[in-house]
């Protein structure tokens, strides 16, 4: 091989990598898994279900001033008399918001949001 083969193969091979690593920095920036939201924001309603051992609360927040939009979420809490089996689980997030999040119970474990989610509870408290 040439010398200036092996650098072509080396320049090409060093910027191959540098965007590899600028992809994964820019997706460790950008991804947000949903328990980071668990707390966040301010209560906008509280839904409860049919057969009052759960409450869906919808939330929104914004943390980025007046360069970023707001934000919602749906968190559920569980509400029973021997204690909390879980609290503010975030089952959706809808960036930007827009207008308020149609929340509604099909269900004693199954919640609709927006009239196309189907969350069911059983999922959400990691029960078999």
């Amino acid at each position: 091989m040439t010398l200036l083969r092996k650098k072509i193969i080396w320049f090409i091979s060093s910027i191959i990598i540098l965007i590899g690593l600028l992809a994964l920095l820019l997706f460790s920036l950008l991804h947000t898994s949903l328990d980071e939201l668990n707390g966040e924001g301010y209560i906008e309603d509280i839904y409860v279900s049919t057969n009052n051992k759960y409450q869906a609360v919808t939330y929104v927040w914004s943390e980025g001033g007046a360069t970023v939009g707001f934000s919602q979420r749906v968190g559920i809490n569980s509400v029973h008399d021997y204690g909390v089996e879980f609290s503010d689980q975030t089952i959706y997030w809808q960036y930007p918001a827009g207008d308020p999040l149609a929340v509604k119970w099909k269900d004693d474990n199954t919640i609709i949001i927006n009239n196309i989610l189907n969350f069911r509870r059983v999922k959400l408290a990691n029960k078999p």
